[in-house]
């Protein structure tokens, strides 16, 4: 379980870059996507140790990671466009609010992990520009 707790923040941090990167090009590549696989296996002890707003974000970050990482590649032309270009277009207003999530599931089990704590964001190369 410890080490579930370190690595932890560290996937969620990860995530978030990629999603910052995304973000900053308006591109998705087709190897973004780190699978948060222990999270179901580990929640339970998790929402007993996280009072229930850390647990809250920690599930609905780790749930829309998941989601894009797994529906992504089912989007209309993605085989197409990721064949040719590499990459498929996103919109960059859209990803804020997913690197916000992710920031906050960080925050949220960055006591526990004995990580710093982050702003609201992760600040990233790129941001403010």
């Amino acid at each position: 379980m410890d080490s579930f707790l370190a690595v932890l923040p560290m996937a969620l941090s990860s995530a978030e870059s990629q999603l910052a990167s995304a973000q900053h090009s308006g591109q998705w590549w087709p190897f973004y996507g780190i699978p948060i696989a222990s999270w179901t296996e580990y929640r339970a002890v998790l929402a007993a140790k996280l009072s229930q707003a850390d647990f809250e974000a920690a599930s609905q970050a780790v749930m829309v990671l998941e989601e894009i990482r797994q529906k992504m590649p089912e989007t209309p032309n993605f085989e197409e466009q990721t064949t040719k270009f590499g990459f498929v277009r996103v919109d960059p207003q859209k990803i804020m609010s997913m690197r916000e999530e992710a920031a906050n599931a960080y925050n949220a089990l960055a006591g526990l992990a004995g990580h710093d704590l982050e702003g609201d964001l992760i600040e990233r190369p790129g941001d403010g520009d």
